[in-house]
């Protein structure tokens, strides 16, 4: 079905090109079929023509540019555009981390993202920021992070 749907969305890029939301998609489904050399010319195409316009494309778009980078092991790269995609995401709620701790906010979107940076913080040899990350995205309600929080028995 993602191959359908790529398929549907390239013939419209190249009859008539696509707006804004429906580039967004087409990254989005190149990322999940794992293209990352496409995914990372488009992401950063749509970005130098849209970024700002819209906090929760700019999460998606970020957040797919760093799936694209963890899959070619650059660690750096996928780690500023996970930290782009949490600050998008805050931008978004018009929040911050420190207020989302204090609150009950449960949402696995952030928590996967702040799970993937955390996995990027562990391979680039930063474990304070990856065990902050972890913890974080456990509070956000993802249920990997939470069990790794408790089984190396991470806390604040």
């Amino acid at each position: 079905e993602y191959h359908e749907a790529t398929n549907c969305l390239e013939t419209l890029r190249s009859q008539e090109g696509l707006n804004m939301y429906n580039e967004y998609q087409y990254i989005i489904l190149l990322n999940i079929l794992g293209r990352n050399d496409e995914v990372i010319a488009l992401s950063d195409k749509w970005l130098a023509a849209h970024e700002g316009q819209t906090s929760y494309l700019d999460f998606w778009i970020h957040d797919a540019l760093g799936d694209a980078y963890s899959r070619k092991d650059n660690h750096l790269k996928a780690i500023e555009k996970y930290e782009n995609a949490v600050s998008a995401y805050y931008s978004m709620f018009n929040t911050t981390e420190k207020e989302l701790m204090k609150s009950k906010f449960q949402d696995n979107t952030l928590g996967s993202t702040l799970f993937d940076l955390a996995r990027q913080y562990a391979a680039n040899g930063n474990l304070m920021k990856s065990q902050h990350c972890y913890f974080v995205a456990a509070k956000c309600g993802n249920a990997a992070a939470a069990e790794i929080c408790r089984k190396y028995n991470i806390k604040r």
